[in-house]
């Protein structure tokens, strides 16, 4: 059906979804009088009966929810389909990207797209899965080689692989009319869920209690956005320290001036003991004074407001190799596997400052066994490329994108080149892009934009940069590793304020776990 028509038969049923709750609406003698019958109960019985009509279109199901939950309070009727007309564009060009890198799209939204997600990670073995390291094990090298050229990752045999990745006019001319929308798009639905929270939150919560054997504790949950160095609790940090303060108290844990400092020596030059240290010293719990200061945020990552306690506890990168912060990691994986229904989506950091970077975190995660099957990592970009260009760590904005994606490629098509990094990455579900969002940009992207090879100022690239060059590689990235060589792929899931993203543990939805399924050397579907 052309989109013509698709629109005029929206018309249509916006139309007769506005005058039904107009007539309900003169039927009550004042606003806050309803019928005895939940007005929930209502809403899905008219939603149950116009998907029935319009279910042979598959252009409206995108729209029908939207379309409900805005009718039920009153929302104009030019507004509405403006709104509709927005989110119409702003989900065909999410399916596009989404599908161009390989990324799984929302079912619900898009039944016709064949989904992926059963197949995003390889399986469980028996063993451990970092035990297995001998590179003589490995996958063999496929003999490919890899160049960055104007930012993206280009695969060579004797010619260059075609490997498709977002042309950069179509995205600007796409990020503009995403931008444009964004505002309409969530205006409405947010006031939507509000006023639904409203009217039906007690009957929801009665239908909840009725569900046998399911309560708040018993339900699958999975926490997304969950920092890897404050995945504890202050408590447990506490704890830990004091812990580590009577295990460990002669080891050396810290370099000053080509001196090693035993831990009992750091706490000695802060004039601190064992008994000293409560929660309240520790001051690591980000209250209303964090709130829009980033800056303050990040302070709270320092135990007792040292950033050498941080280096220690709190760090894969340092003079123990993170041996205290892989215990504390796995201490909260035994916990989250004794609660059985807690799953959590750990963010590490990967700064592209240097091309080790990936080895040294690798060999933090295999080294110490940092694994659990309730865990998933998340690997966070920061946004500074300004910061190490001005400490002269990093010469021009390619080095940076160079730094971060060229051991992937290495590693895709050699996996016994970096061994420990080709197990991590088979549990590391997708990347992120973080910063300071409150900070101003002072560059617009646009075709006009230097290559990142050619970006040499002091200028941080704005956000829109940054996304369009991840994305490219990670695209890249996908199609080489997913259709051609069949390991896992990874998800695009940049931070921007509110994060509302696909679920990070896709296996969630199916009643099998993926992993019980032995993996097998076919392609993947498309």
């Amino acid at each position: 059906m052309c989109r013509l028509s698709c629109c005029c038969l929206l018309r249509v049923c916006m139309k007769e979804l506005f005058s039904r709750t107009l007539a309900e609406s003169e039927m009550r003698s004042a606003p806050y009088e309803f019928p005895e019958d939940s007005p929930i109960e209502q809403l899905e019985e008219r939603r149950h009966r116009l998907e029935r009509q319009i279910s042979q279109d598959p252009f409206i199901p995108l729209l029908s929810s939207f379309i409900f939950i805005c009718s039920s309070i009153k929302v104009p009727f030019t507004d509405l389909l403006d709104a509709a007309k927005c989110v119409v564009k702003a989900l065909f060009i999410r399916q596009k990207y989404m599908g161009l890198s390989l990324q799984s799209f929302c079912m619900t939204t898009a039944r016709y797209l064949q989904e992926l997600n059963a197949q995003l990670h390889t399986p469980m073995s028996e063993s451990h899965p970092y035990e297995n390291q001998d590179p003589a094990s490995m996958p063999p090298d496929i003999g490919y080689g890899c160049k960055m050229v104007d930012g993206v990752m280009h695969v060579y045999t004797s010619t260059e692989l075609d490997l498709p990745y977002p042309d950069l006019q179509e995205y600007i001319a796409d990020m503009n009319v995403r931008n444009t929308n964004q505002s309409c798009i969530l205006l409405l639905p947010t006031s939507a869920v509000s006023m639904h929270i409203l009217l039906n939150e007690m009957k929801e919560l009665a239908a909840q209690k009725k569900v046998p054997h399911r309560d708040f504790y018993n339900i699958r949950k999975v926490d997304t956005h969950i920092h890897a160095s404050s995945c504890m609790n202050q408590k447990h940090l506490l704890r830990f320290i004091k812990r580590a303060m009577k295990k460990y108290p002669k080891e050396i844990v810290h370099v000053e001036r080509d001196k090693g400092q035993t831990l009992i020596e750091v706490f000695e030059s802060m004039n601190l003991t064992a008994f000293d240290l409560s929660v309240d010293t520790l001051d690591m719990h980000a209250d209303r004074n964090t709130f829009h200061r980033f800056d303050k945020f990040n302070a709270k990552y320092n135990p007792i407001g040292e950033s050498i306690l941080r280096e220690i506890f709190i760090k894969t990168d340092n003079y123990i190799e993170g041996k205290y912060f892989g215990h504390i990691i796995k201490e909260v994986m035994a916990d989250l596997e004794e609660s059985k229904y807690q799953n959590v989506e750990l963010r590490l950091s990967i700064y592209g400052r240097s091309r080790d970077e990936w080895d040294k975190l690798a060999l933090w995660a295999v080294k110490h066994r940092v694994y659990s099957k309730n865990v998933r990592w998340l690997v966070q970009v920061p946004r500074l490329f300004d910061v190490y260009h001005t400490k002269k760590q990093l010469y021009n904005f390619q080095e940076m994108l160079e730094n971060v994606f060229m051991p992937l490629f290495e590693v895709t098509i050699n996996p016994s080149s970096h061994p420990e990094l080709h197990l991590f990455l088979q549990h590391v579900v997708g990347f992120d892009s973080v910063d300071d969002e409150s900070k101003p940009e002072q560059h617009i992207f646009n075709l006009d934009s230097p290559l990142p090879a050619n970006w040499t100022e002091e200028d941080n690239p704005p956000y829109s940069y940054y996304l369009y060059y991840m994305y490219a590689n990670m695209t890249v990235l996908n199609h080489l590793r997913r259709k051609i060589l069949l390991f896992n792929g990874f998800q695009w899931q940049p931070l921007c304020g509110t994060r509302i993203s696909q679920i990070p543990f896709p296996w969630l939805a199916y009643k099998n776990h993926p992993y019980d399924t032995p993996v097998t050397r076919s392609p993947l579907p498309l």
